[in-house]
């Protein structure tokens, strides 16, 4: 999953992941899964079968190589897009979702593994076959004809190239989130959400891994960076390639499957699926998870053009402060599992999404007018709102674990997560329809060389108008549960037909949308539309 800040202002990368608190510190096997022997279920032959698995064999690797792909792969973005195709910042940012949209399909994913298991494997069979497809796809990447400095035209091509890598680790993603929930629903309700903790820590690590190697490795002058030597574009993902690769006899061989209920035919299972959406808790969850991310996900397309001309930051300092932001973020994700399981989920969220707008705000304001131009100052926030941000990310996903009924893992958790990411790129493509309608040559790299007072103004206000969307966005916590006890209650509620059709209309509608706003800004002819956020043809 990815962090939802509105108002984070740095070059793209993936974030999540935290620290292993399952043990007392030793090295048994015991030791690390030892919440799950809390549970009413530990007796399970399954739990005992999972303990004599060491997890970084399996379960944790899973987690591990997710963070690291897809935090490398999209944390190419910002000097390959913007320092070597020089593309307009609104065109980056949109590649920044293209990449990400296969996240938005989870729901897909979810019911595919969760009904069609595959040689008696629902969830390892589709960790190989994601492995593989993400595999084969950074293999024709890093085969590929390099397109020439400057050439912007190639940006749609690459973008998609990439997304079908992204679907590919994605659908391993998914399957692993599924088998969590199955052991995460074993845990004893007083500790139970130790177990997301820890793996979100292990793909932490991997992220981490992903930007040293993006930092020190991508870090050429031609990739706005200021090495004199750097890996190409093509050789990083030839790395990747082989670290995908590497997850394939690792997913077969090493990850195991709890027993679960006979599985049910596709139709069965859809009919199912659209029983549980009439649910008042689903519908209620549904609606937040999307509109949370589309109303407070709305973002300037200025962002990019203050990051690179105004602040000066340069793609080894940004994964630099990127991995002490992600390791802070482990100590934020450590903190809430500690301390904040049991605390008012709304409360947590609204308090961090206040507290994130003011930080950013903060060092964005500054930025612009001039007060202070560094990058170093600049890329501070990202280090600072991690434990907030670590509190609200593992917040909104222990309602998962309390909505997923048996058998259902995948299904519950791919559609909330595909409702939430699907937030992004709805609202990068209001985003640049916003930008691009009220406001003069946010795109234009040009008008931040002048720097001119107006300019500042008109930067100044666009910003505004995210934070204000932002913190509109708290609103929609009418929808989510305050916590464990509520979201049982509302489970409890009578169904209704139009909470399933509102919800599947909602999906549908969604999907449209984000697909052709996508291709609205990624392509040559037409990313220049004012609507898709450029200055004009």
């Amino acid at each position: 999953m990815h962090t939802d800040s509105a108002t984070s202002h740095e070059p793209a990368s993936e974030t999540p992941a935290p620290e292993d608190t399952y043990g007392t510190g030793t090295d048994s096997d015991t030791d690390i899964a030892s919440p799950l022997e809390v549970g009413p279920s530990s007796s399970d032959g399954a739990v005992h079968e999972v303990l004599r698995q060491p997890p970084w064999r399996g379960l944790y690797a899973q987690y591990f190589s997710v963070g690291l792909v897809c935090g490398a792969l999209p944390g190419t973005l910002y000097g390959y897009f913007m320092g070597y195709l020089d593309v307009e910042s609104h065109v980056y940012a949109t590649a920044v979702q293209v990449v990400s949209l296969p996240w938005s399909f989870k729901f897909l994913y979810g019911m595919v593994n969760d009904c069609m298991p595959i040689a008696g494997s629902r969830r390892k069979a589709y960790m190989v076959i994601g492995w593989t497809l993400c595999t084969l796809s950074l293999v024709a990447l890093a085969q590929s004809d390099e397109p020439q400095q400057g050439q912007r035209s190639a940006a749609g091509a690459i973008s998609a190239m990439m997304a079908l890598a992204a679907a590919g680790y994605i659908m391993a993603d998914v399957a692993a989130d599924a088998l969590v929930v199955q052991y995460a629903k074993m845990e004893h309700v007083d500790v139970r959400g130790t177990l997301q903790a820890n793996v979100y820590l292990v793909r932490t690590l991997g992220s981490i891994a992903a930007a040293l190697l993006i930092g020190l490795c991508l870090n050429g002058h031609e990739y706005n960076g200021t090495f004199d030597w750097t890996l190409s574009f093509r050789q990083v993902c030839a790395l990747l390639a082989l670290q995908s690769a590497t997850m394939v006899p690792i997913s077969w061989a090493y990850i195991t499957e709890p027993e679960s209920e006979p599985h049910l035919t596709p139709r069965a299972y859809l009919r199912l699926c659209y029983k549980a959406l009439q649910s008042r808790a689903m519908f209620c969850v549904a609606i937040y998870s999307i509109s949370h991310g589309v109303i407070g996900g709305i973002s300037t397309t200025a962002a990019p053009n203050v990051t690179k001309v105004w602040a000066g930051v340069h793609t080894l300092q940004a994964q630099m402060f990127a991995v002490l932001a992600m390791a802070i973020f482990a100590v934020g994700l450590v903190l809430v599992k500690k301390y904040l399981l049991q605390t008012n989920w709304r409360h947590v969220i609204a308090g961090t999404t206040v507290l994130l707008t003011v930080v950013d705000a903060f060092f964005v304001y500054c930025t612009i007018y001039d007060v202070v131009r560094d990058q170093y100052f600049y890329l501070g926030e990202s280090a600072v709102v991690m434990v907030p941000a670590a509190a609200k990310f593992l917040v909104t996903s222990f309602v998962v674990v309390e909505l997923a009924e048996d058998g259902q893992e995948g299904m519950v958790y791919g559609l909330l997560t595909t409702l939430h990411n699907l937030g992004g790129p709805i609202s990068r493509g209001l985003s640049n329809t916003l930008y691009g309608v009220a406001f003069d040559g946010l795109s234009d790299a040009a008008n931040y060389t002048k720097d001119t007072a107006t300019f500042r103004d008109t930067v100044a206000y666009s910003y505004a108008v995210a934070y204000g969307c932002g913190l509109s966005a708290l609103l929609l916590l009418y929808y989510l549960p305050s916590q464990k006890a509520q979201t049982h209650a509302w489970k409890e509620l009578p169904h209704k037909t139009w909470y399933a059709r509102a919800t599947v209309a909602m999906l549908v509608a969604s999907w449209a949308y984000a697909l052709a706003a996508s291709a609205l800004a990624m392509h040559p002819s037409t990313n220049c539309l004012r609507i898709a956020g450029g200055s004009g043809c």
